[in-house]
């Protein structure tokens, strides 16, 4: 879930030797992400693993929601794989929901027009 690289959001201070990043946004994520919901599940799922006691990728003050989307932005966070597969599952789920409601207002819908 980690890939270690350089990225343009993070500098480097040498006199205090910490890490400086702008304030992190939505758009910045999504350069990482396909789309705003795999963002939300990337970013609560990494969110949960730090406040579990996972070790920060960089150092920071943030709290884990901030952290997590920092790392998001940052592309230390990827959407692997594994991330398509529960992001799929996830949806799945409302998808079909979504089917059925939408066979009931086309029927509802074909009802009407024939009166």
């Amino acid at each position: 879930m980690r890939a270690f690289k350089r990225s343009p959001h993070l500098s480097f201070d040498l006199k205090t030797e910490k890490t400086l990043m702008a304030r992190v946004t939505v758009e910045d994520c999504l350069d990482h992400v396909e789309n705003r919901f795999a963002l939300v599940m990337m970013a609560t799922a990494r969110a949960r693993e730090l406040r579990r006691g996972s070790e920060r990728i960089f150092n920071s003050r943030n709290k884990e929601p901030v952290q997590s989307l920092r790392e998001v932005a940052a592309g230390y966070i990827l959407f692997d794989d594994q991330s398509r597969k529960q992001l799929r599952e996830a949806l799945g789920h409302s998808i079909k929901g979504d089917e059925k409601h939408a066979e009931r207002e086309a029927a509802a819908a074909a009802a009407a027009a024939g009166k």
